[in-house]
């Protein structure tokens, strides 16, 4: 796992001496790392490439940033879920849930279409929780890269 991540960061500083900015560089690995969270399993990878190309940021970063945040995802859906029922004042579900799972009678399909509601919820939670968050990341990540940046060229 340390290899894996070391790999990322690598590339991740590999963008920034083939020219990417050090302020898209942060913007682009803050966006990624906030739908990289998101409790919308399975369409993060096209959200990365649309939110990318509207705003205009580093594809391979965005990408990079969500899959290493990738095996936090599945866990995070249950915190998103319960936050979603505690701010919408609804039933918990996620006990039901686990235990589909537990017993094998889970199937996403018909999990989605039972507990619609609950996840849609859970997708505004996380939207409250991440643009704000990716604000303050993006800020500091670029702060954090112009100063790579800066050390990079001393050492050249």
């Amino acid at each position: 796992m340390k290899k894996w991540l070391q790999k990322s960061i690598d590339r991740l500083m590999a963008l920034l001496k083939e020219g990417t900015t050090p302020t898209k560089l942060g913007w682009s690995v803050a966006t990624g790392i906030g739908i990289g969270l998101s409790p919308l399993i399975g369409t993060s990878t096209i959200l990365c490439v649309v939110v990318g190309f509207i705003f205009r940021l580093n594809h391979p970063a965005i990408q990079i940033s969500h899959l290493i945040l990738s095996p936090f995802q599945f866990p995070l859906l249950f915190f998103f879920i319960y936050a979603g029922e505690k701010v919408f004042n609804q039933p918990h579900i996620v006990p039901k849930i686990i235990q589909e799972v537990r017993t094998g009678a889970f199937s996403p399909f018909a999990t989605l279409e039972t507990y619609w509601t609950s996840f849609w919820q859970a997708g505004v939670v996380w939207l409250i929780v991440a643009i704000p968050a990716v604000i303050v990341l993006g800020l500091i990540l670029s702060n954090v890269f112009t100063r790579a940046q800066k050390k990079m060229e001393i050492v050249q």
